[in-house]
């Protein structure tokens, strides 16, 4: 399972269940993460979290277990 959030100028951000996320065109304005009351752009804890986390390239979105017909 995974939710698509449309942001400003064509940009997205699909985050799965487990946290991945995947960001589409220039989130920069439209996603930042929250720390109590301080505002990080999503690039500046990166370092610091490992999760969320963002998925490479060629990680497909869903896991493949979860297309395969049971």
């Amino acid at each position: 399972m995974a939710t698509l959030h449309l942001l400003r100028d064509s940009a997205s951000m699909t985050v799965r269940a487990d946290g991945a996320y995947r960001l589409t065109g220039d989130v920069a304005s439209g996603v930042w993460w929250a720390v109590g009351p301080n505002r990080f752009r999503i690039d500046e804890l990166a370092r610091h979290i490992s999760d969320p986390r963002p998925l490479a390239a060629d990680e497909p979105l869903l896991p493949p277990d979860l297309l395969r017909p049971h």
